[in-house]
């Protein structure tokens, strides 16, 4: 079937308002989503943003073809990404494993980048994908069972070990003293322009 009978386009799109900070994602090319910057809405190049939720397929527009395409955690629900992105919605979290894999092979991914062409070759938006025929889901397919466990489980452990983190760096910050306003100061006068 078309990939557009299987997975649908999503994202809850919204303006940029000036006094908001957004919080960006990426997706890396291992498929991580991954924390991007924090914007103040006075300084974002968009006027409008996209907002995930957990088990989103995100895959970057330009980054897919060296395999930029992954899962929203749970913990990024909320978040922002730009039209440089594309958000696909599956209707469980095991078609959301199988398909974003599923798009990474090399057979789909020809598929779809065969259809780009002149300098935006490798750049792809959604009227390309749902195009392309890929093979149905399989439900109750026990590898991809296995592997929604899994990956709930890795996702689980790196919420705790973030929070663990951010807890021992405030705790340490706060007893050494290293957050005070002449630190910030010192910080602001030295960091690399961005």
């Amino acid at each position: 079937e078309a990939a557009s009978e299987e997975l649908k386009r999503e994202g809850y799109k919204l303006l940029v308002f000036e006094e908001e900070e957004y919080q960006f994602l990426r997706v890396n090319y291992q498929g991580e989503v991954i924390d991007g910057e924090v914007i103040a809405g006075a300084e974002c190049s968009y006027s409008t943003l996209f907002q995930v939720k957990g088990w989103d397929i995100l895959i970057s527009n330009m980054g897919v073809g060296r395999g930029a395409i992954g899962i929203v955690p749970p913990y990024h629900a909320g978040k922002y990404v730009s039209a440089e992105y594309t958000i696909l919605r599956a209707k469980t979290n095991e078609e959301a494993v199988y398909y974003s894999n599923l798009v990474k092979t090399k057979e789909i991914l020809g598929d779809i980048l065969s259809s780009t062409t002149g300098m935006n070759r490798g750049r792809i938006e959604w009227d390309t994908i749902e195009k392309v025929e890929v093979p149905e889901f399989d439900a109750g397919n026990e590898e991809v069972v296995r592997l929604v466990k899994e990956l709930k489980s890795v996702w689980r452990a790196h919420e705790k070990f973030v929070k663990s983190k951010r807890t021992y760096l405030d705790a340490i910050s706060k007893d050494l003293e290293l957050n005070g306003a002449d630190a910030q100061e010192r910080w602001l006068g030295f960091k690399p322009p961005e």
